[in-house]
Order: structure tokens, then sequence, then C-alpha cells
């Protein structure tokens, strides 16, 4: 077992007091640690990153050059001084120019799960809920309170509406506006998105089996293919096996409030009558 090493900061680098510098880390040339921030064992920070006050940032993650981590919330509503949060998991990776921004209200929390790529100008705003093995393309954007579930991947230069929803194992393509909800296994892409089906290279990446696969795109179907209310097509997807994926979907669909990414008008008048 390899025994961890006291944390390496470069004697140019700025670090509060505050701060809590976990075993095994290195801090590179010109690096910012602001106050009560604390960055886990294993991790590394290269040269003119900034990490902002009240930043928790998990084990084993590799920060590049120039990203700006933990910088205070864009929101108009936010108070100069609010102590909000924002915490990242373990073996993330954030390359150079990228933002992340702590929450907007005192005592939320901007957060970030494990083994995430974000890749170089990406930016997470304000009290977005990030999942796991997730991928942000270069300079794709999320807007406040966006929810990413585990395993999305969001392509180069798109735009994610605050508020929006992006379901399991979705594909946002590249350079899309994505004003609405993405129900979990699906393929979007353009200005505005709209559905191309589902994301049938991402399931099987991810080890979903044939017969889960044939289930989902029944689902897609019913969704898409069919006309009728939300609850019309809940009544659908009830009658389909209720493998885990569909009862997720199933889950998705209830807890929406936006509509969904090519149904947003029927979706939204229903949820409004």
């Amino acid at each position: 077992m390899l025994k961890l090493q006291p944390p390496r900061i470069h004697p140019t680098a700025i670090v509060d007091p505050s701060a809590v510098i976990e075993q095994d880390v290195s801090i590179g040339p010109y690096v910012h640690i602001g106050a009560q921030s604390r960055i886990g064992a294993g991790t590394s920070i290269a040269a003119h990153a900034v990490i902002g006050d009240y930043t928790l940032i998990g084990p084993d993650c590799r920060i590049a050059a120039h990203a700006v981590v933990g910088s205070p919330s864009q929101d108009l509503k936010h108070t100069e001084g609010a102590v909000s949060w924002l915490e990242i998991g373990a073996r993330n990776r954030i390359r150079e120019f990228a933002t992340l921004n702590r929450a907007t209200a005192a005592g939320a929390r901007t957060l970030l799960g494990d083994d995430n790529l974000l890749m170089a100008y990406a930016h997470v705003a304000h009290d977005c809920v990030l999942g796991s093995q997730i991928v942000l393309a270069n300079q794709a954007t999320l807007g406040g309170h966006v929810q990413v579930e585990d395993g999305v991947v969001i392509g180069a230069m798109s735009g994610i509406h605050q508020f929006v929803r992006l379901g399991r194992l979705s594909m946002i393509g590249a350079m899309s506006r994505v004003c609405h909800d993405v129900a979990p296994y699906l393929l979007v892409n353009g200005a505005p998105a709209k559905v191309h089906g589902l994301n049938s290279t991402g399931l099987r990446r991810a080890g979903l089996n044939l017969q889960t696969r044939q289930t989902l795109k029944q689902a897609f179907y019913l969704l898409y293919r069919r006309t009728g209310t939300l609850e019309q097509v809940l009544d659908s997807l009830a009658t389909l096996p209720q493998i885990p994926e569909i009862q997720q979907m199933q889950a998705f669909l209830q807890a929406g409030t936006r509509g969904l990414v090519g149904l947003e008008r029927a979706l939204m008048k229903e949820r409004a009558q």
C-alpha cells in the first residue's frame, strides 16, 4: 500500500489559512485557494487555477490551468458575502478555463458527483446538480438549477436553459439549444433541440443488454410516436416490462414541469389545466 505524501504547494501559490489541504495534494504555481475550502487527497491543481471560497473538492481530482472552481453565483439574487457552497466528488477532471459557480442562497450547494469530465471552457452555473460519469464538451454551458443525471454527454458549445433536467444516459449534440427536459436514454440535437431517437451507442457502451434496449425502443415509440396526454403515456408505459430503466423514465416524466423536448406544448398545456 502506497503511503500518502504531504501536500506539495508551490511557493507562489496563495492558500487561505482556513483551507484544508489533505495528503498527496499537488498545488502548482500561482494557484489561489479560498477560505473554508477543502482539497481532497491526491488531487492536483495546475498553474493559475483559482479555487474559490467554500469549495469542497474530493480525492484524486485533476484541475487544469486557469480553471475557476467555486466562484460566486452570477445570479442577480445572490447577496455579496452569502456563504454558499460548491461540492465536487472524486476523480473529476476539470480542464482549462472551465468555470463552476457556487449556489445562490446562503447554505445552498452546487453539486458535482464522481468521474466527470468538464472540457475546456465548460460552465456549470449556480445551484446545478450533476451526477456521475458525465461529459461536458468544450464550451458546453449549463444555466442555473440545471439537473444532469448519470452518464449524460453534452456536446460542444451547447446551451442548457435554467431549470432543465437531462435524464440518465441522454446525449445532447454539439451546438444544441435545450430549453425543455430531455427524457432518459434519448439523443437530441439542434437549435432548437429536436429528438432523434434513442442514444443507442451510449446505451450499448453503458452495458445495457439487447432486451433492455428493445424495451426502451418501445417506450420511445409510446412517448414520441403516439398522441395522448402525459397520463395516457404513463398508462402505456405501465404495460411494458417494469425493468429499472422503464421505472426511471416513468419517475422522470412524473416529476417534470417544463415539458419535454419535442413535446413541449402538449405536456406543458396539460399540466397548466
